[in-house]
């Protein structure tokens, strides 16, 4: 062991220093391309039919009419009542 501090201290600095110098360099990744698909015809076919679907979505969801008359009334407790009162309705008109 050194008694002398400013001896153990370059000595500290020295090994510091070795360590430091040992670091490894990184391996860059080389990156994959990516494969051209050729089925562009049915790409285009598999879009025409999403396109198809969201169009007859909207139109159940709105219920047919333009604008907000058909979206009125389409909540689950709504839809509740309404079947409840058509019942009701049909039983008093058959008696």
């Amino acid at each position: 062991m050194i008694r002398d501090k400013r001896k153990r201290y370059r000595q500290l600095k020295k090994k510091k220093m070795m360590k430091k110098k040992k670091k490894k360099k990184k391996k860059k990744k080389k990156k994959k391309k990516k494969k051209k698909k050729k089925k562009k015809k049915m790409m285009m076919m598999m879009m025409m039919m999403m396109m198809m679907m969201m169009m007859m979505m909207e139109k159940r969801r709105r219920g047919g009419g333009d604008g907000e008359e058909g979206k009125r009334g389409t909540g689950r407790r709504r839809k509740r009542r309404r079947n409840i009162n058509r019942k009701m309705y049909k039983r008093e008109e058959g008696n």
